[in-house]
């Protein structure tokens, strides 16, 4: 099964994150959600991100006046995958602005293709030494997609959540079914404002 999907690592709460992003709780489970949750949360602990996962891979890239809502309040580390493609996108949100960035588009052609915007965290510099020593030293394979991994493991150095990994079930709390938060009904409107 190949991902396309979209994921938000935040160090604010749980709450907080779900409702910047004007959604609401619907239920909370004990078992991973599979690919037919269209939204779902966690908790992860060690250390202390929310994940807010989306089976939509645009669906944070929509949401960028949340996105920098939500960052004026903590760290914030979003990403797109898209293994159809072989696209991969990690952005990095603090005080309100997306700080940086990397994106891999696979379908190029070009199996070292890296767009960096801003300035990434250090942690980048040793995957970025590693993809140019791969370019350079002539041992690449032409058929595998180096680029491609270098903002997904920068997420997941980051914040120690990769995608296509389970999380360890003594890491990350309950799971939580997200939908669309609900507009109150004119009916529940109107008596609001008769209180």
């Amino acid at each position: 099964m190949a991902f396309r999907i979209a994921y938000l690592l935040t160090e604010a709460p749980l709450t907080d994150a779900v409702k910047a992003l004007d959604l609401q709780i619907a239920e909370e489970v004990g078992d991973p959600p599979d690919g037919d949750v269209p939204l779902w949360a966690t908790t992860l602990s060690h250390p202390n991100w929310t994940l807010v996962w989306a089976e939509d891979e645009l669906f944070f890239f929509k949401r960028e006046r949340a996105c920098s809502t939500l960052s004026r309040r903590a760290s914030l580390i979003s990403c797109i995958v898209n293994e159809t493609v072989m696209s991969s996108t990690a952005m990095g949100w603090r005080d309100g602005a997306e700080v940086w960035s990397l994106h891999h588009q696979g379908d190029t052609g070009d199996v070292f293709h890296l767009d960096i915007a801003g300035t990434p965290p250090a942690e980048f510099a040793d995957l970025n030494a590693a993809l140019e020593a791969k370019r350079s030293d002539g041992s690449a394979e032409p058929d595998h997609d180096y680029a491609f991994e270098v903002p997904v493991a920068l997420a997941e150095r980051l914040t120690g959540f990769r995608y296509d990994r389970a999380v360890d079930p003594n890491r990350r709390g309950a799971f939580r079914i997200l939908e669309p938060r609900q507009a109150p009904s004119l009916l529940v409107r109107l008596f609001r404002s008769r209180s």
